[in-house]
């Protein structure tokens, strides 16, 4: 796993001006994705990670792999701390690279 963490960002991203002082750390995803359960049980969430790609690229790894190995963290560190069991195929990322 590679530790990394979300960026906080305004309440409406860049689309309105900073009203209050609520940050969040992602936001709905307003497109249609083809998926089961899509926009019953499962939404889309865009994010921006914090993560030193340029350091586990000199380590050889890729860049799906970085991403890969940080949702890993993420979802780890999310629920270690509760009971809450989540299989592999509710959190499974649909990664897009930048």
């Amino acid at each position: 796993m590679i530790e990394c963490s979300l960026r906080q960002m305004e309440e409406y991203g860049s689309l309105l001006p900073n009203w209050s002082e609520t940050k969040k750390s992602g936001i709905y995803l307003g497109s249609n994705y083809v998926y089961p359960m899509y926009g019953a049980k499962r939404w889309a969430v865009g994010v921006y990670v914090n993560v030193e790609y340029d350091r586990y690229r000199e380590q050889g790894l890729s860049d799906e792999e970085i991403v890969r190995q940080c949702v890993e963290f993420l979802r780890v560190s999310q629920y270690s701390a509760t009971t809450k069991e989540v299989s592999e195929e509710e959190t499974s990322p649909n990664i897009r690279h930048p």
